[in-house]
C-alpha cells in the first residue's frame, strides 16, 4: 500500500478522499469565479478553473492542491503564456483585479 496512507484505510476510505478533495478544490475555484467575476469551468483534462476576460486579455486561474497554490496563464488560450504562481487566493485575485482597472 502507499507509505502515506494510514495502513488501515480501505479503497473505499481512499476513494471517498480523493472526492472530498476535489468537491473542495472545485468550491474554491468557484469562490475564485465568484469574487472576480469570471466563471469556473472543467477543464477537457477534468481540471477545475477560472476564466476571466479583462478588455482583450483572456486570463484562466488554475487551484493546484498538491503545492496549495494558484497560477494564473494568460493569455488564454494560447501556446505562448505566461504563468504566475500565486501562494494564496488573495494574491492571485488582487492580480486579475489589478488587470480590470
Amino acid at each position: 500500500m502507499n507509505k502515506y496512507l494510514p495502513e488501515n484505510w480501505t479503497q473505499d476510505k481512499i476513494d471517498e478522499e480523493l472526492e472530498f478533495q476535489r468537491e473542495n478544490i472545485e468550491r474554491k475555484v468557484r469562490l475564485f469565479a465568484i469574487t472576480v467575476g469570471g466563471y469556473a469551468r472543467i477543464s477537457r483534462h477534468g481540471v477545475p478553473h477560472v476564466i476571466v476576460k479583462v478588455g482583450n486579455t483572456v486570463y484562466s486561474a488554475c487551484y493546484f492542491g498538491s503545492t496549495n497554490t494558484w497560477r494564473v496563464f494568460y493569455p488564454y488560450p494560447s501556446d505562448n503564456q505566461h504563468k504566475i504562481t500565486f501562494k494564496s487566493s488573495e494574491e492571485a485575485i488582487k492580480f486579475i483585479k489589478g488587470a480590470i482597472k
